[in-house]
């Protein structure tokens, strides 16, 4: 699945962030149920996967019932702290409240198509930022054409 474009959104009091009908639509037609996996990155991002395309990752992690401790840590720490969220029936995601604590986002937000997974950022230091980003693309895609 292909997540493209940016939406911008708020989140509600109750840490309900309503999924733009343009990704939530199109998650549907790929077949997926409304559960999104929550992880946080950084300040100011958390990134939602597909169940599927999470599972699907998740998979491909080296197992083992003796795991090296560092391994083991990094499982622990990173599979601790995300969160399987549920759609609602009108569309809607409830972020828990630990990991928009630790993200820093406000309430106003933009939800950005990064592929096969949505990223929700600060609103204002997306938009901020966006001469940057066109610059930097520029350079890379200049870089790369022959």
């Amino acid at each position: 699945m292909l997540f493209t474009g940016s939406a911008e959104v708020s989140i509600d009091a109750k840490q309900r962030l309503a999924m733009p009908a343009k990704f939530r639509d199109r998650s549907k037609a790929e077949g997926e149920r409304d559960i999104w996996y929550c992880v946080h990155r950084d300040d100011r991002l958390l990134q939602l996967y597909p169940e599927s395309k999470f599972l699907e990752l998740s998979s491909k992690l080296d197992e083992s019932l003796f795991p090296q401790a560092d391994q083991s840590r990094m499982e622990s720490d990173f599979f601790g702290s995300v969160e399987r969220i549920e759609s609602d029936t009108a569309g809607r995601i409830t972020i828990p409240r630990n990991l928009l604590e630790d993200s820093g986002l406000g309430m106003d937000v933009v939800v950005i198509g990064a592929k096969h997974k949505l990223e929700i950022r600060d609103r204002a230091a997306w938009n901020a930022g966006k001469p940057e980003r066109i610059e930097a693309l520029r350079k890379i895609t200049d870089a790369r054409s022959p």
